[in-house]
């Protein structure tokens, strides 16, 4: 059966940041309205899941330096 879902830790392994990292930058584009370009997630049960092709196309569509 194909993954379908990231989770949080796996998301920041990908993007080499920490989790806290990503629940900060969660948190403060709900307070603050989309300040931090964040990975389209979903919440089910409380956690937060990443779905693998909308991530990836959302890193495709990242700024490169």
């Amino acid at each position: 059966m194909k993954k379908l879902f990231y989770r949080i830790d796996e998301i920041a392994d990908l993007l080499y940041v920490s989790k806290q990292t990503l629940y900060n930058q969660i948190n403060s584009n709900k307070k603050n309205g989309s300040k931090f370009s964040i990975p389209p997630y979903i919440k089910l049960h409380g956690r937060l899941l990443f779905p693998i092709d909308e991530f990836d196309h959302w890193l495709q569509a990242q700024p490169r330096s």
